[in-house]
């Protein structure tokens, strides 16, 4: 199996990716991987005295970091500093060959870069026993999807080339090719040994958790829709159990070259354009058709919706990314999942109307401060247990962020502009939506769609069966 290799002779033998800092420990840490053997080290960042300090301090001192390591894209400044600082230490590494449980401390001190390389069992068993079979992760329900044969492809880390890393929460979503199909583009999602040193321990264990979610979402409870985010095309595997079965660290998606819908939002204020109208029609009524047939076919929900989790294929079709269930966007979340109310079972219970008619109830949470979700906001979060309780409560909660989306895609909002509208606007988001002369061209029909989607009441709002169908009847009108 030939290597994969990149042309070029002025390029470093060495790449960096995957940057973290580790707060507590005033550390930074990265990925080295090698341009052409896809061998890699973590290397570990962390020397008070000379230019590492100056790392450090910046690299930690984000506001965007988290106490455990916030693992968000850093600016290029930043990440600049760390090539600098490396470059001419690891100039010396050649081919040198490292062990999986190794990490290199590199140092630049004065005219003396200097870098040392150390096993560290202490942490990197700990990381191993972390990781799951594919047998603990799906058992043999992935060969049984909606009754056909899913084949499962396993694939080395060590036969996966990083090339560029997405702007993701964890910083593990990455852009690559492998060995195995040297000239097909991939998505890698999924976490290292770097991670497992850079979070600390419960935000380690949630990221993971959501990165099983997600391989289990797509592989087991979501059965196929054109508009949802396919199963993986590989399981990435690291290392094996005592048994001898492959370790789950990720997986490889397939790679849409075309914008997200939050890019192409972007794209077109930059250029002063609006996206014609059959475009938004046909997205609405996608997005609302792949939710609706998660909650309706598979008893499954999103949680994150927002326009940087929907991609555009090759034909202008919206596909529903990050079924990870693992926090949820403050902006487009119901007031009611907040994580300040419960359901009212039991008054809903005694209620005289049955069955979907019946009204969900709520009542305001006053107990002591819990806690499920250590990645993000809200810190309780809601649906895993109002699914289980009364579908109808997440049905209703998922409406509100559709229709906030779809706001978003119809006015035209940038996700860099977010906080400034809330800025300006104020109660006017929070309780309704505003809209602009960027929309007066538009049928009165959507913005009114959009708003019953929002109303603050949970069992006023319009019910997703109903939103798809108006969402049909939009894009077929427009497109023919």
């Amino acid at each position: 199996m030939a290597d994969v290799e990149m042309t070029g002779t002025a390029e470093p033998a060495w790449e960096l990716f995957n940057l973290k800092g580790n707060r507590p420990r005033r550390t930074v840490y990265a990925v080295l991987q090698h341009r052409h053997s896809l061998r890699r080290i973590t290397v570990c960042i962390q020397d008070q005295e000379v230019l590492e300090s100056r790392i450090v301090n910046a690299f930690l001192g984000l506001d965007a970091m988290g106490k455990g390591g916030r693992s968000l894209i850093p600016p290029d400044d930043i990440k600049a500093m760390v090539e600098t600082c490396v470059s001419d230490a690891i100039a010396v590494l050649g081919d040198r060959e490292f062990k999986d449980e190794e990490i290199l401390n590199i140092s630049t001190k004065p005219d003396s870069p200097d870098l040392q390389s150390k096993e560290n069992f202490h942490s990197f068993y700990p990381f191993v026993r972390s990781l799951k079979t594919i047998s603990e992760l799906v058992g043999s329900k992935h060969l049984h999807l909606s009754g056909q044969p899913v084949p499962v492809t396993l694939t080395p880390l060590s036969e996966i080339r990083f090339l560029t890393a997405f702007s993701s929460y964890r910083g593990g979503a990455m852009k690559v090719l492998t060995k195995g199909a040297p000239d097909t583009l991939m998505v890698y999602k999924g976490l290292s040994f770097a991670d497992y040193l850079a979070f600390d321990p419960p935000t380690y264990r949630n990221h993971l958790a959501g990165i099983y979610r997600e391989l289990e979402m797509l592989s087991t409870v979501l059965s196929p829709h054109p508009n949802i985010m396919p199963p993986p095309l590989a399981f990435a595997t690291f290392q094996q159990d005592r048994y001898g079965e492959p370790l789950i660290c990720g997986a490889l998606y397939p790679y849409y070259p075309k914008l997200s819908v939050a890019a192409a939002i972007g794209e077109a204020i930059e250029y002063e354009v609006q996206i014609p109208l059959h475009y938004k029609a046909r997205w609405c009524f996608q997005l609302a058709s792949a939710l609706y047939h998660a909650h309706s076919v598979d008893g499954a929900w999103h949680q994150d919706l927002k326009t940087a989790n929907t991609l555009l294929d090759n034909d202008a079709n919206l596909i529903v990314i990050d079924w990870e269930q693992c926090g949820a966007n403050s902006f487009t979340l119901a007031p009611e999942a907040n994580g300040e109310f419960d359901l009212a079972v039991a008054d809903m219970a005694a209620s005289e109307v049955i069955g979907d008619d019946a009204p969900v109830l709520y009542k305001r949470y006053t107990g002591p401060s819990r806690r499920n979700n250590w990645i993000g906001s809200p810190g309780w979060v809601v649906f895993a247990e109002w699914k289980k309780q009364c579908p109808k409560a997440v049905e209703l909660a998922e409406v509100w962020s559709l229709g906030t989306v779809m706001w978003q895609l119809l006015e035209q909002v940038a996700l860099d502009h977010l906080q400034e509208i809330v800025d300006v606007y104020g109660d006017g988001i929070k309780n309704g939506v505003v809209w602009t002369t960027m929309t007066e061209e538009m049928p009165e029909s959507w913005r009114e769609v959009v708003g019953a989607c929002r109303r603050k009441e949970p069992n006023e709002r319009i019910r997703m069966k109903e939103l798809v169908e108006f969402w049909r009847r939009e894009a077929e009108r427009l497109e023919g």
